[in-house]
C-alpha cells in the first residue's frame, strides 16, 4: 500500500520534472550519511542540542524550494478541505460533481507551486508555462464546482476562485479561521443570488395571472425602469 507521504514525494518528483529542475545526482556535502536524521537537523550552537536549524541547509537551493512548496501546500491543502472537499459530503449521487472535487484535489500540490514567485528562478525554468496550465485548469474546475454547488442549491462559504488567485498565506489564514469555527455562519454571496433569482422567477411566474384575473393591460414603461 502506497502511504500519503509517498505519494506526495513522488507527486513532487514529478512537478520538479515539469518545472525543468535538473536534479542532483549526489548528495548535497552538507548533509552527512553517517549521522542520524536529527543530527543533521541540530544546531551545533545550540547547548541543549535540541534545536532543529535549518540554516545551513536552506542554502541549498533545492532544499529551499522543496521546503517552500510543501509550506505552500499546507496552506492549499488546508484551504480545499475546508471549503471544497467537504461540499461532496451528501452527494455522491452526483458522479461529475464528486469528480470535479476529487479531480482538483490532484492539482493541490501543483496549485502550491503557483503561490511561489519563481520565474527568475534559475532552478525552475519551465516555472510561467507550469503556471499558466495550472491555473487555467484548475479554474475551470472550480468554476464546474461552483456550477455544480449552484443548482444543487450547496452553501459556499467562501469564494472557491481564491483557491487559485489568493497567495497561499492567506488561504491558511482563512482555512484555520474556518477550523476554528469563526465562518459558522457565513455564507458565499452566490446563495443569496439564488434566493433573489428564485424569487424573481416566482414572480415572473405569478404576476402574469393575477393581471389576467383582474383583466388589467399592463404595458411596460422602459423609460420609467431607467429612471433613478
Amino acid at each position: 500500500m502506497i502511504e500519503e507521504p509517498e505519494i506526495i514525494c513522488a507527486d513532487l518528483l514529478h512537478i520538479l520534472k515539469q518545472l525543468g529542475v535538473k536534479l542532483p545526482t549526489e548528495f548535497p556535502v552538507e548533509i552527512d550519511l553517517q549521522k542520524s536524521v536529527d543530527d543533521n537537523f541540530t544546531s551545533e550552537n545550540s547547548p541543549q542540542n535540541d534545536i532543529y536549524a535549518f540554516d545551513f541547509l536552506e542554502k541549498i537551493p533545492l532544499f529551499d524550494l522543496i521546503y517552500q512548496i510543501l509550506k505552500a501546500y499546507t496552506d492549499v491543502y488546508g484551504f480545499y478541505l475546508a471549503y471544497i472537499y467537504e461540499l461532496d459530503n451528501n452527494h455522491y449521487e452526483y458522479d461529475d460533481f464528486s469528480d470535479n472535487i476529487t479531480g482538483l484535489e490532484d492539482y493541490i500540490l501543483s496549485i502550491a507551486v503557483t503561490k511561489l514567485d519563481l520565474h527568475h528562478n534559475n532552478l525552475t525554468p519551465n516555472f510561467t508555462t507550469f503556471q499558466r496550465k495550472i491555473l487555467r485548469t484548475c479554474e475551470e474546475l472550480i468554476l464546474e464546482i461552483k456550477n455544480f454547488a449552484f443548482k444543487l442549491n450547496i452553501p459556499l462559504r467562501a469564494e472557491l476562485l481564491d483557491l487559485i488567485y489568493d497567495d497561499h498565506d492567506s488561504l491558511g489564514v482563512n482555512a484555520e479561521a474556518e477550523s476554528l469555527g469563526l465562518n459558522k455562519y457565513r455564507l458565499h454571496p452566490d446563495i443569496y443570488m439564488n434566493e433573489l433569482l428564485t424569487g424573481m422567477r416566482l414572480i415572473h411566474q405569478v404576476l402574469p395571472k393575477i393581471l389576467n384575473k383582474l383583466e388589467i393591460d399592463f404595458t411596460v414603461d422602459d423609460q420609467a425602469l431607467r429612471r433613478w
